[in-house]
């Protein structure tokens, strides 16, 4: 996610970072004598590993113990029999309602149906960023997906341009949880030049990013657990990681139990919906994993010796 950019990461020469994992003992020094041949180098390792503890710890995150991942509408547009058929350019554009905050449009896919085949170009638009889709000449009768699966932007426009003819659609199909329709949809003539699905999803990521100074200790740790993870799994051998590999599972689960049993003691407010409604006082990241060092208070790190 963009919101997790250059928050943490490692001593380069390139980006700077709010926190370093040089930091807490990982280098891409070290990390180097740790990568194996599933990474292209250390680097490639590195920000795997961020990564995925990101998304892994957003997706523990629960609010009063319910994930927020609502789907709040389920649209098909172009549902109907092709009738009619057009050559040239058509364009259709998507915008998320203002009052939708924590929504995001999830886009599927799109299909085109050709009467006669002839150079096609379909795109999608974000801001200023053009993505193009397909480019190809399609046969007559030909129908044609196109797989995007990919969340996009709050205004989004597709566009096909055709040297050929194209079927138009004339209607569509929309589940809305609460009888809400979060966005707006609009085109040049008011009829569909495709078929295409997409939702509008209330994501906790959204909601998240607003806190990701208080996550990010959270996620520090999951590196941890996941690097030394590799130091114990690796399948190079270096000096450091036969001096290391002793202390390396007490290290990851250690780390792994810590992250996970974390509580961040803030208000906020919750996506049951997405409207501003305050559900839950705290976030709780819970996981079965038990820490191995005996009679440590995890909310104070305090070691108590008998």
């Amino acid at each position: 996610m963009d919101c997790t950019k250059n928050i943490i990461g490692y001593k380069d020469c390139n980006k700077a970072f709010r926190y370093y994992l040089d930091d807490y003992g990982i280098s891409l020094n070290s990390a180097s004598k740790v990568n194996d041949d599933k990474f292209t180098n250390a680097k490639a390792m590195l920000d795997t590993i961020v990564s995925q503890s990101w998304k892994e710890t957003f997706n523990d995150i629960t609010f009063d113990g319910m994930q927020a991942n609502k789907i709040l509408n389920d649209v098909t547009y172009g549902m109907s029999e092709s009738v009619n058929e057009f050559t040239g350019t058509k364009t259709v554009t998507l915008t998320k309602d203002d009052d939708c905050e924590l929504g995001e449009f999830y886009l599927s896919s799109l299909t085109f149906y050709v009467k006669t085949g002839g150079e096609t170009t379909v795109q999608l638009i974000q801001g200023t960023e053009t993505t193009e889709l397909y480019s190809d000449t399609p046969s007559d009768g030909d129908a044609v997906t196109i797989n995007i699966n990919s969340f996009v932007s709050d205004v989004f426009k597709l566009r096909i341009i055709t040297e050929g003819e194209i079927y138009k659609n004339k209607a569509s199909n929309e589940c809305r949880c609460e009888g809400v329709q979060w966005y707006t949809y609009s085109d040049d003539y008011n009829d569909y030049p495709f078929v295409f699905t997409f939702q509008v999803r209330c994501s906790k990521e959204v909601h998240l990013c607003k806190y990701v100074d208080l996550i990010a200790p959270i996620v520090i740790n999951k590196i941890l657990g996941k690097y030394w993870f590799k130091v114990y799994t690796t399948d190079v051998f270096t000096n450091y990681t036969n001096s290391q590999k002793y202390n390396a599972v007490v290290m990851m689960v250690y780390y792994d139990s810590q992250c996970r049993t974390e509580t961040l003691k803030e208000n906020i407010m919750a996506c049951s919906s997405c409207n501003k409604k305050t559900v839950a006082p705290k976030i709780v990241v819970k996981s079965n994993v038990k820490p191995i060092v005996k009679n440590v208070s995890i909310s104070s790190i305090k070691v108590v010796r008998n």
